[in-house]
């Protein structure tokens, strides 16, 4: 099950069984998504972090610099210290306080598309690179994607 199911954002297949060592209670109670695909290069950027009630943790990511290269996928155990980086960027780009974004008039044609989104204390909230983000927030994408780049591949 990948995050937009847990968020029911998307429904999960019938077959699909719970991860490895989870149950159907255990809620979850943080999560991090980033996302960029498209443009014209044709690869992708994605990183999902989970954190649940019973303290389990997961982080899946996939990379594909552009169409036909290697792409790179895995999942691990983060370590508390990338949640509490995550958090606090969203803490200090002021994510809790947004409400409703309203979508930019500029588009960049043939660029790729980017779009991270939060689930914290019972809050989601989803931010993409149409959205005109606070000046307090400039920043929060390329942050959230450098965190997880360095936290995977460095």
């Amino acid at each position: 099950m990948n995050l937009l199911e847990r968020l029911g954002l998307r429904k999960p297949k019938k077959t699909e069984d719970p991860p490895q060592g989870s149950s159907k209670t255990d809620k979850l109670i943080f999560s991090c998504g980033y996302r960029l695909g498209g443009g014209m290069e044709g690869g992708h950027e994605s990183y999902d972090l989970c954190k649940y009630e019973s303290g389990r943790k997961e982080l899946t990511y996939s990379r594909q610099r552009y169409n036909g290269d290697e792409i790179v996928s895995g999942e691990m155990e983060p370590s508390e210290e990338l949640i509490d980086k995550i958090l606090y960027i969203y803490e200090m780009a002021g994510v809790k306080d947004y409400g409703e974004l309203e979508k930019s008039d500029l588009i960049a044609l043939d660029a790729p598309s980017v779009s991270i989104w939060f689930l914290v204390n019972g809050k989601e909230t989803m931010i993409s690179d149409s959205d005109v983000i606070p000046e307090r927030g400039k920043g929060i994408i390329s942050s959230i994607q450098e965190t997880f780049y360095h936290y995977v591949f460095k």
